[in-house]
Order: structure tokens, then C-alpha cells, then sequence
């Protein structure tokens, strides 16, 4: 499974790579049959945004979530914090390789 980490610091056994411009999430999809996103705090937003475009788009299913808190260091070192933590695992529709074929067509044309 491919893990995506926005805003969290990734797990050293798996992949990560930063949300930025130009993120194809579905070439992800392509490579690997699941893909995990996983956000903190006010980057938990990013990452439903992402999951809701893959799904409408046809290129993903849901099938799972979770939702949790983790304590990370606070402003105060002696301090820790509680921050909202949500995964959603997304895995390959049944119309993936359809929709990537039709995408790649379009982009050789």
C-alpha cells in the first residue's frame, strides 16, 4: 500500500511524497492498488478534498477510514498537544484502468 502523509510526519516504512503543485494522485492509484492519505489538524481539509476528486472523478473507492487524536509537542515542550488525526484508505475502481487509458490517450493527442 502506498501511504501519503499531509501534514504528519511519514512512517519510515513506507513511501511519502509532498502534496504540492502538479500531485497526481491517480498515477499513485496506478502503481499501487491502495493508496492511504493521512492528515493532521487543519490538514486533515487537503486530503478529504483529495479523496472527493479521485472518488467523483471514478479513479477511487473508500474503503476505509479512521479518525483519531495523537499527542504531539505543543508550543511548550512540557506541554503536549492533541491534534485530530484522520486516514482514509482509497483503493482502484473498477473503472481505473479505463478512465487512466482514456486520460493517457488525451494527453498524446
Amino acid at each position: 500500500m502506498f501511504h501519503r502523509s499531509i501534514g504528519d510526519a511519514c512512517r519510515t516504512d513506507d513511501a511519502c511524497i509532498d502534496l504540492c503543485l502538479g500531485f497526481a494522485p491517480q498515477k499513485f492509484l496506478q502503481a499501487h492498488d491502495e493508496v492511504e492519505l493521512s492528515a493532521l489538524g487543519m490538514a486533515i481539509s487537503s486530503v478529504v478534498t483529495v479523496a472527493e476528486i479521485l472518488k467523483n472523478q471514478g479513479y477511487a473507492v473508500e474503503k476505509k477510514i479512521e479518525t483519531s487524536t495523537v499527542e504531539v509537542d505543543g508550543e511548550m515542550k512540557n506541554k503536549p498537544k492533541q491534534k485530530a488525526k484522520l486516514v482514509i484508505i482509497l483503493g482502484k475502481s473498477d473503472k481505473f484502468d479505463e478512465l487512466m487509458a482514456a486520460k493517457d490517450e488525451e494527453t498524446t493527442k
